[in-house]
């Protein structure tokens, strides 16, 4: 069977320090045109797709037109032990219905076979292909080569109106503010131990933990990050649980965002969750925002939905995950 190809006028090409700002402009433009909502940002495309290992040319790269124009964008990449590997791509609308789509899916999977051979011999190696919900044709090419979907992601969203209620800490529980270069290894523990149970958690070590929360660039926030320090027995506390949000979400700018929410096992069904966002909730409403957003697995094992529904949250559907398994093995 013969791979989906470009076409002959359309080129890869390796990511340069200049096409950010064209790349942003290139996955939203897909985004407004497939679903009608934009999902990245600057922030996102430098830290979570651009960087692998120090080179931004071994994992992401664009389709050029003969004018220099950016007709697609792929990233796959991988965090050790390699035995999930994750590729996201978008296609300028102006190229829409001229086979890029398929042929990234192509290039997604080469490029996954390579990155499959640095997992562990034996393991299963699974490739996940991210999409936006409702994106027609591109869930048609995916079931074509032989994707299946696994997940399904919401967009959980609050326009604040009423009065909020208090947030009620549980007994022997004191949310404090993050404190940058004290804090940082902790919340990253806490955030790995809170979310080890949820679905498809393989996270980056702590450098890449940093980069991907962009906790080294000029312009981070930390006055949005919640730890919820629980006292001991012997004294000491320990972290119950952790909130960490900012003042902007990319699709509305007129919102807050909360990108993690972790409560850790043994604190949990004590109301905490609920409490550290009722407080993030609160302060984004001191600076001015219009209301609050977040995502979240529509399937999550400790019912988050449900906490955000009670909340005042309604959903709205945003993306889904493609799976392929690329090796059998032992998980």
């Amino acid at each position: 069977m013969t791979e989906p190809a470009l076409p002959d006028d359309l080129a890869l090409r390796p990511v340069r320090d200049d096409d950010i700002d064209a790349i942003v402009t290139l996955i939203n433009d897909d985004a407004r045109a497939t679903v009608g909502f934009a999902v990245a940002d600057a922030a996102l495309v430098r830290r979570r797709w651009l960087v692998a290992d120090g080179d931004p040319t071994a994992s992401a790269t664009t389709v050029v037109a003969p004018d220099g124009r950016l007709a697609g964008f792929l990233h796959v990449g991988s965090d050790p032990p390699h035995v999930e590997i994750i590729a996201i791509g978008a296609t300028a609308p102006a190229f829409h219905g001229r086979g890029v789509g398929a042929a990234l899916l192509a290039e997604t999977e080469r490029r996954a076979a390579s990155l499959m051979r640095l997992a562990a011999p034996g393991t299963e190696v699974v490739l996940h292909v991210g999409m936006l919900a409702g994106a027609v044709a591109a869930s048609a090419l995916a079931t074509a080569a032989g994707f299946v979907e696994v997940r399904r992601f919401w967009r959980m969203h609050l326009v604040f109106g009423d009065p909020l209620p208090p947030a009620t800490v549980p007994p022997g529980v004191e949310l404090r503010p993050f404190v940058t270069g004290r804090d940082d290894r902790a919340v990253f523990a806490a955030e790995e131990e809170s979310f080890a149970d949820h679905w498809g958690t393989t996270s980056p070590d702590y450098e890449g933990w940093r980069r991907h929360a962009g906790l080294d660039e000029p312009d981070f926030d930390p006055s949005l990050w919640t730890i919820a320090w629980a006292a001991r027995a012997d004294g000491g506390e320990e972290i119950a649980g952790i909130l960490l949000a900012s003042t902007t979400e990319r699709e509305d700018a007129t919102y807050g965002y909360v990108s993690v929410i972790g409560v850790l096992r043994p604190h949990r069904g004590r109301g905490l969750a609920q409490a550290l966002l009722l407080h993030a909730f609160a302060a984004l409403r001191e600076r001015g925002r219009a209301g609050v957003a977040l995502h979240v697995d529509s399937d999550s094992p400790t019912g988050a939905t449900r906490l955000y529904e009670r909340v005042g949250m309604t959903p709205q559907p945003r993306f889904v995950v493609w799976a392929k398994t690329l090796r059998e093995g032992a998980r």
